[in-house]
């Protein structure tokens, strides 16, 4: 009678827990056993509670901006806290091989740009992105996200034209500061290939050093983003003569408006960029689709743009299937122009 008992005890234990996933106040046609079939239940996506987000670029720079801004949102939107982890070491390197060799669970991430392609293509990073990273979002600028060319005050330089009369008159000798393996020295080598002009290209870090290596003397050019440049351009401590547009329609800035871009001034050249959200190989797809459709919201959301908008930054996110076409066209460009 003990055992009886025990297992009557049992059994009851057991129907509470069933019962328990559903209020005992709902309606019949509201209970779990739905008669929709299986397939087109919702599956169920763990993501971990912690999220680390790797940046390979300095705090404050426009890459950790971006990507702080979008884990804000993302953060506030679901159950995970996203948290940014700045990595320069070896020119990003550590940060690229943290996120590729971590576990397929989405709790290392990335947030970069088309860098990475150009440490690959230039065998600064020596592992396939194609093969190695799950791309989750890809981010398509909405206006012309451009890079401006500016050049020492004390040159007399005041155009395009100039600067490259300068450059053919006096070969290798205009000093041109870039951020060595990074998208500063792959967008000035192929400048100076479309214009036929040779400068000598130096290591001058971010933007905001070479700008600072500008004033100073230390070079004579470079290429940094419009935002900053333009307290510099307004400031008269250095002159912009040209900016770069995203297609061979020419566009201008966002910022510098007056600043004519390449194209108008009859230089046949373009340079674009994406943003790029990634993540280890191999990813669940329903787990990729999720983070996803999170940084698209952010991408869309006004709070975001508030912020990433007065930098030129406003970005969509395509889908998944077309963000994995443009990461691999993309990484294929840029080793076909190396080669």
């Amino acid at each position: 009678m003990l055992a009886l008992v025990f297992i009557l005890a049992l059994a009851a234990c057991g129907g509470s827990t069933v019962s328990s996933s559903a209020p005992s106040s709902a309606p019949a046609s509201q209970a779990p056993a739905s008669s929709a079939p299986a397939s087109e239940a919702p599956k169920a996506v763990n993501w971990a509670k912690t999220i680390e987000i790797y940046v390979p670029a300095s705090a404050g720079g426009g890459t950790d901006v971006i990507a702080r801004t979008l884990s804000d949102y993302v953060s506030k939107n679901c159950d995970s806290n996203l948290v940014i982890v700045n990595n320069t070491d070896g020119g990003g390197v550590v940060a690229l091989e943290t996120v590729r060799t971590a576990k397929p669970d989405g709790s290392k991430l990335m947030v970069y740009h088309t860098s990475l392609f150009i440490k690959h293509a230039t065998g600064k990073y020596k592992e396939d992105p194609v093969a190695g990273f799950t791309p989750i979002s890809v981010g398509e600028y909405t206006g012309n996200k451009c890079s401006t060319l500016v050049v020492r005050s004390e040159l007399g330089i005041n155009d395009l034209a100039g600067f490259i009369e300068r450059a053919k008159a006096e070969p290798g000798k205009l000093l041109m500061g870039v951020e060595m393996g990074g998208g500063t020295e792959f967008l000035s080598k192929t400048f100076l290939g479309a214009a036929e002009i040779d400068c000598k290209i130096v290591e001058a870090g971010s933007d905001t050093d070479k700008l600072t290596a500008l004033v100073g003397g230390n070079i004579d050019a470079a290429f940094v983003g419009e935002k900053a440049a333009s307290q510099y351009v307004e400031a008269g401590k250095c002159v912009a003569v040209a900016v770069t547009s995203m297609t061979e329609k020419g566009e201008r800035g966002q910022v510098l408006l007056d600043v004519p871009s390449f194209i108008e001034q009859g230089v046949n050249f373009t340079w674009g960029s994406n943003v790029l959200v990634l993540g280890p190989k191999d990813m669940d797809p329903d787990l990729v689709e999720y983070i996803h459709e999170l940084f698209e919201a952010a991408a869309a959301a006004d709070e975001v743009n508030e912020v990433l908008g007065p930098m030129g930054n406003e970005m969509r996110m395509t889908s998944v299937e077309k963000g994995q076409q443009i990461f691999e066209e993309e990484c294929a460009k840029y080793v076909s122009l190396i080669s």
